[in-house]
């Protein structure tokens, strides 16, 4: 997995202990983006949007080149958006789909919760939008089968 650096830790200790690895990217170096999606073994650009832990809102531009890249290189695009509801006026958030219903990217997720804007803790306050029908039968399946879970998180 790809993901921008400096990032959440949580990001780190999920990826690593799910047996992955986490290659990152210094936040704006699209040729170090471009190099490791690139890389055969890379799958997943993991878009932290707006960016943790430096803030930064992408504008709408650099998220369809995202989509680009991820789609060229054939990696899917999984956007954790927990932050979203923190920007201001100036800077606004553009949502993932927004970029994937232009077309951009066949392979994405969306990820969010209430957790940061309205104080609501727990992971049971989450909820993520998968963009192909197949793939989200797939993942809601496992969800509800407790598949890597001690317990099933997760409702239609």
């Amino acid at each position: 997995m790809v993901v921008h650096t400096p990032t959440y830790d949580g990001f780190r200790k999920a990826v690593t202990g799910l047996g992955r690895e986490l290659r990152g990217v210094p936040v704006g170096d699209a040729e170090a983006l471009e190099r490791e999606l690139a890389r055969p073994d890379s799958r997943m650009l993991l878009l932290c949007s707006p960016h943790n832990p430096t803030g930064r809102v992408w504008t709408e531009a650099e998220l369809t080149a995202f989509a680009e890249l991820a789609e060229r290189h054939g990696a899917s695009v999984v956007s954790d958006e927990i932050h979203a509801d923190l920007t201001g006026e100036s800077h606004r958030h553009v949502p993932w789909t927004r970029i994937a219903e232009r077309g951009r990217g066949r392979r994405w997720a969306l990820v969010t919760s209430g957790t940061k804007a309205f104080n609501f803790p727990a992971l049971s306050g989450s909820y993520g939008i998968v963009g192909d029908p197949d793939e989200r039968e797939a993942f809601v399946r496992r969800m509800e089968t407790g598949e890597g879970s001690p317990r099933p998180p997760c409702s239609r």
